[in-house]
């Protein structure tokens, strides 16, 4: 039996984390899958007490609600399942658990990046488009909005689903990292920290000089196809560098 990577004892091993993550998560993604509904509750009772009627949550409160849905899942989903690997006692029992470090980091991502996203987002848009079926709310469905975003309002042709998709599980990754790297407050950790990463990466943007007498339009539309097409090349090499480098981060904890 190979001591890096067996399929019958990494099976075992995933059963065991699914039921962890089912033990110390199912009620956060419940409620994050789920607030749909709280938005149509809340939003109404708050527009009784202040108009006298019960408004229904428009476009603009639905995709606000997804943003705040997606960011507690996000912050919350790495520290609950995976942080108390940093605890002494319990990150000594983890490591002597019957898989190899590689069988659990596997495991990790898939759950990370994979699994756990899309349940959220498949709960999310199932509330969602169950509220716009029973009438419930204002408008089509997320998912149908999604799909048919104009994409010149952004300028570039992107699968936005996808492009949702891939933003939730990099930044599930990035709390992860924080949830095995620091052992105390792991998510205003990583909060700050992202903080300060994006302030220095502004600030090397803030290098770039335009053209004299040019706009990024300007030169957008100058090269409309070639520019579409580097973009979104762009955005798929950022997001494997992305996976690559936060991966390695965590793997190299895990091995230490």
């Amino acid at each position: 039996m190979s001591e890096v990577f067996n399929w019958k004892r990494f099976s075992k091993w995933y059963l065991h984390d699914l039921k962890n993550i089912w033990k110390n998560y199912k009620i956060n993604l419940l409620l994050t899958g789920l607030m749909p509904f709280s938005l149509f509750l809340v939003f109404g009772f708050v527009t009784m007490c202040f108009t006298g009627e019960w408004h229904l949550p428009d476009t603009f409160w639905r995709i606000m609600m997804f943003v705040v849905a997606g960011a507690i899942f996000i912050m919350s989903f790495p520290a609950m399942s995976y942080g108390n690997i940093t605890d002494k006692k319990i990150g000594a029992q983890w490591i002597l658990l019957p898989a190899s470090r590689e069988e659990k980091f596997i495991s990790m991502m898939l759950n990370t990046l994979l699994l756990t996203p899309v349940l959220f987002l498949s709960m999310y848009a199932c509330a969602d488009a169950l509220l716009s079926f029973l009438g419930l709310a204002e408008g089509k469905t997320l998912y149908a909005l999604f799909t048919e975003f104009n994409n010149d309002r952004v300028y570039i042709d992107i699968n936005v689903k996808l492009f949702i998709f891939f933003s939730i599980s990099i930044y599930a990754l990035v709390f992860l990292v924080g949830a095995v790297y620091f052992k105390k407050r792991k998510v205003s950790g990583t909060v700050l920290a992202l903080f300060i990463l994006q302030i220095i990466v502004s600030s090397l943007l803030g290098l770039f000089v335009m053209f004299p007498g040019m706009t990024y339009e300007d030169i957008f539309f100058a090269h409309r196809e070639n520019i579409e097409l580097a973009i979104n090349i762009f955005i798929y090499i950022a997001i494997l560098f992305h996976y690559l480098i936060l991966g390695g981060l965590v793997f190299v904890k895990l091995k230490t």
